[in-house]
């Protein structure tokens, strides 16, 4: 079987990213095709040469991808696929509008439908702080752009979705049935490096990316309530702010952490805080691969995730939820290996294994529907 495998594009580390990498070391054969790829960000995917489309070359492609995103369609109906067995997309925006012959399986690995043009798109125009006439001149746009990706939907054969939350989303948005298959983490590494000048463990624990829909501003405002030790670890443009409304003397800022000192914080640290709205979540099982208990919002996808065994849910984003679903797990008793032993589902071997698996017997019946089809025609 040959096999194509699509991303977006490849332009920084994240979630997605990971995802497009576990899909190449199960299918180390497959040629890798992205609209636009920054080696210097993703140097790992170099061994694959990356086939990439016209826009890789337009000016600011690799670091302002967003100028792009009208010309994303084209560019992935410009990718040739016709010697290709199996198409397997990775996709949040764009790559799932690839054209593919009938005889051809194309498989999406859906992290979600995309997001500026579904469900949340006029959350999406409010939080940007851009002039009115700009929003007034998004909604047409973003009407259009809701058209194609629902039509460039229909095009994949089969629907993976990243989580039962995400299963909901295409079923709602795209009319599609999907498999659930949830991502990976990183594998847990062994540690005794604490951080630097920090030697109290009896603390919770809020860490990635400190950007606005993440509500850190929550969690800080949860503990400048309840005066516990919160230690918030990670970078972003909301550092200052979030610094601003700290009025709790026990809230420490760490900045940037290496991975040595991300697995010391979850080894050591009493919870995990997540107050967001994510289609998957990945630091909740990075959490539990160390034993970390998470106490989380009742909603996306963290509901495959986390349940009685390895964390406390709360229901509404408000700083009275938070601090009593702390109060709740500080009455309780949580397993440490049990909760590590549970987490071993999302290594990335058994992550391949499960894709290899739905790819087969997909690609099994894909082959018998066609062949059955063209034999009537002769």
């Amino acid at each position: 079987m040959k096999i194509a495998v699509v991303a977006d594009w490849l332009t920084n580390q994240g979630g997605a990213e990971n995802v497009v990498w576990d899909i190449m070391q199960a299918f180390p054969n497959a040629d890798l095709f992205t609209s636009i790829y920054n080696q210097k960000k993703l140097p790992q995917f170099a061994k694959y040469k990356p086939v990439t489309s016209f826009i890789n070359n337009l000016p600011l492609a690799k670091n302002k991808h967003q100028l792009y995103l009208g010309l994303m369609p084209y560019a992935f109906e410009s990718f040739d696929f016709s010697e290709y067995d199996i198409v397997i997309s990775s996709n949040f925006a764009c790559s799932k509008a690839v054209v593919t012959k009938v005889e051809t399986l194309h498989i999406c690995y859906c992290h979600t439908p995309m997001r500026y043009v579904w469900g949340d798109y006029i959350d999406f125009i409010k939080r940007y702080k851009l002039p009115q006439f700009v929003k007034l001149l998004a909604k047409p746009i973003l009407h259009k752009m809701r058209m194609f990706d629902y039509l460039a939907a229909k095009r994949v054969d089969r629907f993976i979705a990243n989580s039962s939350y995400i299963q909901r989303r295409i079923s709602k948005f795209y009319k599609e049935d999907s498999i659930v298959l949830n991502p990976s983490r990183e594998e847990p590494i062994k540690t005794q490096q604490a951080i630097e000048g920090f030697v109290n463990t009896d603390f919770y624990l809020a860490i990635g990316r400190l950007t606005s829909h993440k509500r850190f501003d929550l969690t800080i405002k949860a503990f400048n309530k309840s005066k516990k030790t919160l230690v918030v670890a990670g970078d972003g443009a909301m550092l200052a702010q979030l610094k601003r409304i700290n009025t709790n003397p026990n809230t420490h800022f760490l900045g940037f952490v290496s991975k040595q000192e991300r697995a010391w914080l979850y080894c050591h640290a009493k919870a995990l805080v997540f107050p967001q709205n994510e289609d998957f979540g990945i630091t909740p099982i990075e959490a539990h691969s160390y034993g970390c208990p998470v106490v989380a919002l009742e909603s996306g996808g963290v509901l495959d995730t986390v349940n009685k065994t390895n964390g406390v849910l709360f229901n509404t984003q408000t700083v009275e939820s938070i601090n009593s679903a702390i109060d709740e797990l500080e009455k309780s008793k949580f397993n440490k290996k049990q909760i590590i032993e549970e987490n071993l589902k999302f290594s990335s071997k058994n992550f391949q294994k499960k894709l290899k698996q739905i790819i087969q017997k997909e690609y099994d019946t894909h082959k018998k529907i066609y062949c059955r089809s063209t034999s009537t025609h002769k």
